[in-house]
This record gives structure tokens, C-alpha cells and sequence, in this order.
């Protein structure tokens, strides 16, 4: 069967086309995650510094903010931008045993003895050190991967997340009765002043804690050197747990079913 000179035309135009937008929505998507522009007529927004909820969703009837959206087809409960480390841990819940991945050679390397069952486990963003604990109790273990030791810290609280800073000197935790910062430096611990179940995240490039406060929609940014802290931004609804960008850009999470981000570029 020939074609006419007519259909094989159209044919071709209609190829290119959809070449066309395919290479145009893939440059959009490169952009946004970039931080370049963003990308428009998607179910998130972009959260503005000093804003409140009533601020922010501009599809909801509330007042909207003269900003542009960025937003991103997310169809999830939260998301983690946290950059990974070269070695997965995988913790024995039925012996104090860590056993360890390597992702880059895809290996497994010898298990490592822990003072306890780690229950709860956090690991600084550069690999250097692994903080632990059994669930419920007032005691963790830092363990310095570069040298094997383990040190073991009394808490005044218990313990239900670890989160240790990129340098190893603090350790943010939370728990049943409220959340601190111990700075290994001097054993100081600075309590967190909360409301409800909360998320930590330490800034990548900064000595600086955000802690949100999930049932509220509130984030706070302490600062590590003094112990300060801001209420960084107020959404005044639930929110799922934060995630920061490992170039420190933005933060990431989702609150009345729509990916927020919230710029951190002049913190």
C-alpha cells in the first residue's frame, strides 16, 4: 500500500512535534531540580519566607502570593533529598551486630559488634560517623567509623531519632518526652522547645538545626554555635517530615497534599 506525499508529511511533522515537547518538558525538569525556573501548572508550591498558610496555596481560594510556583507532579507522603553515603548500614534487631554494604564496589565488608541492639541509627552526611540506640532508652552510642571507637552518652530524655551533624560535634535527638542537642565537645545538652512529634534536619553547609513540628506545620532553625532559634516559616496545617536539598538550597516536604519548597538561599 503507497502512501500519498500528503499522509507520510503529517506523519513526519506529527513525529517531530511530539520530539519537540518531549525534549521541552525534559529541559523543565532538569530546571526546577537545578533551581534554575520553575515549572508551572503542577499541584505544589513554592513557599515565601514570612508567609503563612493562607499565603501559600494559591489553588485553595486563599490569598495567593505574587511569586510563581515551583512545583513538581509528586504523587507521594514525603520525600528525602538526603544524599546517601558510599556504605549502606544494615542493623541486626535481634543481636548488637551492623552489618555493611559497600554500594560503590557492591560488596559486603565485615560486621561490626555494637555495645547495644541499634534500634534507632543515624549517620553524619559524610560518612565519618554512626550514632545508635535501642528505642526508649536514655542512652546512644556514637561510633567513629574513621577510628572503630564507640562512646557512650547518657541522655535526659528518651531516645526515638538520631540525627548527627556533618562535623560529628552535635547530635540532635527526640523522643516520647521532648527533643535536645548534646554538643560532644563539652556533654552539654540544650533542650528543643516543641510541640508534638517532630522531624530534624541539619543544614548541609551550615551549623544550624531545622526541627518541624509535624501536627503544626512550624519550622524552627536553631543556631548550633549559640543556641538560638527562629521560627523559619508557618504553614498552620500538618506536614510530613522536612528533607534539605544537599546543596543547601531549599527545603522540601509536603503539606495539604501538595510538595512545598522552601527557598534557603538567603540564610
Amino acid at each position: 500500500m503507497k502512501l500519498s506525499k500528503t499522509a507520510i508529511g503529517i506523519s513526519f511533522a506529527a513525529i517531530a512535534i511530539t520530539v519537540f515537547m518531549t525534549a521541552l518538558l525534559l529541559l523543565r525538569f532538569v530546571d526546577f531540580y537545578t533551581g534554575s525556573r520553575p515549572i508551572d501548572d503542577a499541584p505544589t508550591q513554592q513557599v515565601e519566607r514570612g508567609q503563612h498558610a493562607d499565603k501559600v496555596d494559591n489553588k485553595s481560594g486563599s490569598e495567593s502570593s505574587s511569586e510563581a510556583p515551583v512545583s513538581a507532579v509528586v504523587t507521594t507522603d514525603s520525600i528525602d533529598l538526603n544524599q546517601p553515603t558510599r556504605y549502606a548500614f544494615i542493623t541486626d534487631l535481634s543481636a548488637p551486630r551492623l552489618a555493611v554494604f559497600d554500594t560503590l564496589d557492591k560488596k559486603t565488608l565485615p560486621s561490626v559488634d555494637l555495645k547495644t541492639v541499634a534500634e534507632v541509627i543515624g549517620i553524619s552526611r559524610d560518612g565519618g560517623y554512626l550514632v545508635y540506640a535501642s528505642r526508649g532508652t536514655k542512652t546512644f552510642y556514637r561510633f567513629d567509623l574513621t577510628t572503630q571507637k564507640q562512646t557512650v552518652i547518657q541522655t535526659k530524655k528518651t531516645i526515638r531519632e538520631l540525627v548527627v551533624h556533618l562535623s560529628g560535634r552535635w547530635i540532635a535527638y527526640t523522643g516520647e518526652q521532648g527533643s535536645a542537642i548534646i554538643d560532644m565537645t563539652n556533654k552539654k545538652e540544650t533542650p528543643i522547645a516543641t510541640r508534638g512529634a517532630v522531624s530534624l534536619v541539619y543544614h548541609p553547609g551550615a551549623d544550624s538545626l531545622f526541627v518541624a513540628e509535624l501536627a503544626y506545620g512550624r519550622v524552627l532553625q536553631i543556631n548550633l554555635g549559640n543556641d538560638s532559634q527562629n521560627t523559619l516559616l508557618d504553614v498552620e496545617q500538618p506536614m510530613t517530615p522536612i528533607s534539605v536539598m544537599p546543596n543547601g538550597m531549599a527545603l522540601f516536604f509536603v503539606a495539604g497534599g501538595k510538595l512545598q519548597r522552601y527557598s534557603l538561599l538567603d540564610q
